[in-house]
């Protein structure tokens, strides 16, 4: 199952742990593993 909300490194934690209190299916790149500076833009 893809996420409902897929966010990026930038994105603040507080505003994450709002979202996932309404939007339970919220993934972001850091728990998907691909917040490595090297991935690009299109794998991510």
């Amino acid at each position: 199952m893809m996420a409902r909300v897929y966010t990026y490194e930038p994105f603040r934690r507080v505003v994450v742990e709002l979202l996932r209190l309404m939007i339970r299916n919220i993934l972001t790149v850091q728990a998907a593993g691909k917040d490595n500076p090297k991935n690009p833009d299109e794998e991510v």
